[in-house]
């Protein structure tokens, strides 16, 4: 595909944390023209708006379509830590927690406890 993005314009947008602006550039990009750098730069706009579960998803993609990119590996390395800091705080052993653990430390289960799935519905306490 035939398709030409301003990507630093968006970084610098990041930068200035005017990201209402990035994130608009960012959906002006076709769906099909989507690479890795599109998913890593709309990670960035998902973690300085605090949705860091969002933000997660898409470094990961970004890192999954170009692994040897060292930025992008990085981010997701250091996003990796943050959440295994903020997923094992305090917990209490509570089915809540053992959901979150499932859904969000385990690529085979998304279910998030809707579905119902067997690691969701098992008790942990």
């Amino acid at each position: 595909m035939d398709f030409s993005f301003d990507y630093q314009s968006v970084r610098n947008n990041i930068i200035r944390g005017d990201l209402a602006a990035a994130d608009s550039m960012l959906n002006t990009v076709p769906e099909g023209a989507r690479m890795a750098e599109w998913h890593y730069l709309r990670g960035l706009v998902y973690e300085k708006r605090g949705w860091l579960n969002e933000a997660y998803h898409e470094v990961r993609a970004a890192t999954q379509i170009d692994p040897g990119n060292t930025e992008y590996a990085e981010t997701f390395q250091n996003m990796n830590r943050s959440r295994s800091g903020y997923m094992t705080k305090d917990k209490s052993n509570s089915k809540a927690d053992f959901c979150i653990d499932c859904c969000c430390n385990a690529d085979s289960c998304e279910c998030c406890c809707d579905a119902g799935c067997e690691c969701c519905t098992s008790s942990s306490s």
